[in-house]
């Protein structure tokens, strides 16, 4: 059984920092432009709470997934680094867990919601959509040219 939970402690966001870094392997794409070292070196303050948050996916003891929610502005958050471990996918906890950081956003009070992801991660896109994401155009400079983004209003979200 899967338990999802909001990382607090000093051992939680080093299982995140773990979990992003698999994230960024399996995209295999440098994530320099984005600071992904700072972002790192620094995840209680980048995803604190209040401004967002980091949920993990555990089995057992065993991390296998997690999702962020961070600040772009006072109305608008930004989901950042979904991710469930290969061995883990096509059983509904990213379903699961999309509507988790979804309920985090809207307790941090934002009307809308932004991501990005990329063109050939179909079953993501088909994710996103079903949950009341759009595209949109990019809401920041991307050097990656299969990137695509999107954003929902939170009024339309109904925590299924």
């Amino acid at each position: 059984m899967s338990s999802f939970i909001l990382a607090t402690t000093a051992s939680e966001y080093a299982a995140a920092g773990v979990m992003f870094r698999a994230y960024a392997a399996a995209i295999n794409i440098n994530l320099d432009f984005q600071h992904f070292e700072e972002e790192l070196a620094d995840l209680p303050k980048m995803y604190g709470p209040s401004q967002g948050g980091i949920i993990l996916v555990k089995q057992q003891e065993l991390v296998i997934g997690c999702v962020a929610i961070r600040r772009i502005s006072e109305r608008e958050g930004e989901l950042k680094r979904m991710f469930i471990d290969p061995a883990h996918q096509n059983k509904g906890l990213g379903k699961i867990l999309l509507q988790k950081a979804l309920q985090l956003a809207r307790d941090c009070q934002y009307e809308k919601v932004k991501l990005d992801t990329l063109n050939y991660m179909s079953a993501a896109i088909h994710l996103y959509q079903q949950a009341g994401f759009y595209e949109i155009a990019p809401y920041y400079p991307n050097p990656i040219s299969t990137a695509v983004y999107f954003e929902m209003e939170m009024t339309s979200f109904l925590g299924r």
